[in-house]
């Protein structure tokens, strides 16, 4: 059942409206104008505004009272405190997207209020607040019907007892108010969903597990750990979102004679569909395997932002500041100076740039792109050349904007050798989910370099 829960929304207007008042010495303006929050007047209930400066301003205690909030002035502080409710609960803001148009509240003791895209629901979800656990939201079309989802990673259940963490998705038609409908994921469901498709055994020092009729067996050193004695599969997946992906993590242990020693990892994809959610793509790693892959994902996360990075550069990005540009442009209609210094304290030269390429492609083709295109292009003006020994940027030349974006969460990689590994991620096109996109990195000298950059692989995925 959907509850609108409008005050939320008033309270912070009230609030913007009051806080933005300033100190003014001389006369003010009373007005006979009213104000109408959530269809209470404030003339109604005693109250009067004034006018500043052509600005309307309300009383904050007769406001938020009017609104059935309790307000107190703390003396010491000189601080007015509003306690606020929403329909006899307590609520605290616990996670939003990064584009701000979805916010979630906590609701004490359960529940939680989602706002979106400035409509506000509540949810009848059993939010439970744990130690380390930090929910998460993301907004994306994952099922491809042209709609928009709402992905929650949230700690659920009773905090004392048996919380966890679940995935829940929140759809919805896409019309105003939007009335969501919500599928819900949990850790010990992802869990036991595997295990009905996992057999493990222990043979000697050796573990072996069978993944739907696919085995891997791993010899072990256990150590001071003592002569091993049975297997323990983890009781909760772990979850992980982004605005691309959903995966899991189900830990595999070993009991030991001294001690339990965590050997192998089962991982994989949640894809959610019309028919709810599936897992995908599932594999065994070792312990090992596990710390190798997570260290080649972070060479591969570095590379990737550098890649983007230098898309931005030569996007026009070095063109400072709205002022900076505006001051170039000015001096550029009187005297038709098109170049101007750089604003940057990590490129001072054209060798700055090509060696910021360098050190991030493994072939000297992606380099020659951006040095042909933009320092030494055949026809057209060079958006960057070094004047007096500095960086000049074209102020003339505009950016086309970025309507790719990588979804850094999303990285996945697969070793392939020693010096070779590819590189798999996904990435939103003007906020689409698409993807994913594959490419690779080499290992030259002990330095790791990026084969292909994000636009010329995920263009083309």
């Amino acid at each position: 059942m959907k509850k609108k829960v409008r005050s939320i929304f008033s309270v912070a207007a009230a609030i913007s409206m009051v806080c933005s008042m300033q100190c003014f010495a001389g006369e003010y303006e009373k007005s006979d104008a009213d104000a109408v929050i959530d269809g209470l007047s404030l003339r109604e209930h005693g109250a009067q505004t004034v006018m500043i400066d052509d600005v309307m301003y309300v009383p904050l205690r007769q406001t938020f009272e009017m609104l059935g909030k309790d307000v107190f002035w703390q003396e010491e502080e000189r601080t007015a405190v509003v306690e606020d409710t929403a329909q006899g609960q307590r609520f605290s803001l616990i996670a939003s997207d990064t584009d701000g148009q979805a916010f979630l509240y906590g609701l004490q003791p359960q529940g939680v209020i989602l706002s979106y895209r400035g409509d506000a629901s509540y949810l009848p979800i059993e939010y439970a607040p744990q130690e380390g656990s930090v929910p998460k939201l993301v907004c994306a079309d994952y099922d491809g019907d042209g709609i928009e989802e709402i992905a929650l990673k949230i700690s659920v259940g009773n905090a004392q007892k048996d919380a966890e963490e679940a995935l829940c998705l929140l759809q919805s038609d896409g019309t105003e108010p939007y009335i969501f409908s919500t599928v819900t994921f949990g850790q010990a469901e992802i869990a036991d969903y595997v295990k009905q498709h996992m057999e493990v055994s222990l043979r000697g020092d050796s573990l072996r597990v069978v993944l739907e009729q696919v085995g891997k067996t791993f010899s072990l050193d256990y150590g001071q750990a003592g002569k091993p004695q049975r297997v323990l599969v983890g009781e909760k997946a772990e979850i992980t979102i982004s605005a691309t992906l959903f995966s899991f993590r189900l830990p595999i242990s070993v009991v030991c004679e001294n001690d339990t020693v965590e050997a192998a990892a089962l991982t994989g994809k949640i894809v959610f569909s019309e028919d709810g959610f599936m897992i995908t793509d599932t594999q065994v790693i070792s312990v090992a395997e596990e710390t190798e892959l997570t260290q080649l994902q972070q060479e591969a996360k570095a590379l990737l932002e550098r890649d983007l990075q230098i898309e931005q550069i030569f996007n026009a990005g070095l063109q400072g500041d709205s002022a900076y540009a505006e001051a170039c442009f000015l001096i550029y209609q009187q005297t038709g100076q098109e170049y101007f210094p750089v604003i940057s304290e990590e490129y001072k030269t054209v060798a700055d740039l090509k060696a910021l390429l360098e050190s991030t492609y493994s072939g000297a083709e992606r380099v020659d792109h951006f040095m042909d295109t933009y320092v030494s292009p055949a026809e057209g003006a060079a958006l960057f050349k070094d004047v007096d020994g500095a960086l000049y940027v074209n102020m003339l030349v505009g950016g086309k904007g970025l309507a790719i974006m990588p979804d850094m969460d999303s990285i996945r990689v697969q070793k392939l050798s020693d010096t070779k590994a590819e590189i798999t991620f996904g990435y939103t096109f003007f906020g689409t989910v698409m993807g994913p996109a594959t490419t690779s990195m080499t290992k030259i000298d002990g330095q790791w370099y990026l084969d292909q950059g994000v636009y010329e692989v995920a263009s083309i995925a």
